[in-house]
């Protein structure tokens, strides 16, 4: 199993990387556009392939090279618009689940 990068972080990594391309093929298969500010990705790319950040062992950024843990498990946060603070009619979760399995 995995185990978390620090004794203050909630979750297992301080950061979360997702790529562009990712996000557009899950809003493809949603049929819905889906904004990137479901997920709070701390960084992210382009010029990937989908879900090509799923697999890297190490991303770099200029001089700073950051371990990669592994994909991230989603809670329900995905559910809220973010500028609202509503929960949508519409399960960006479920999207999440039927495309991936997660």
């Amino acid at each position: 199993g995995r185990s978390a990068a620090g004794r203050h972080w909630a979750d297992i990594a301080p950061l979360l990387v997702i790529s562009t391309a990712s996000l557009e093929a899950l809003s493809e298969s949603a049929q819905r556009a889906i904004p990137m500010d479901r997920f709070r990705p701390n960084i992210v790319l382009e010029g990937c392939d989908p879900h090509a950040e799923d697999v890297w062992k190490q991303i770099q950024i200029g001089d700073v090279q950051l371990q990669a843990l592994g994909p991230c498990g989603r809670c329900t946060i995905v559910e809220v618009a973010q500028g609202q603070g509503q929960r949508d009619q519409i399960s960006v979760y479920g999207a999440l689940v039927a495309y991936r399995g997660q």
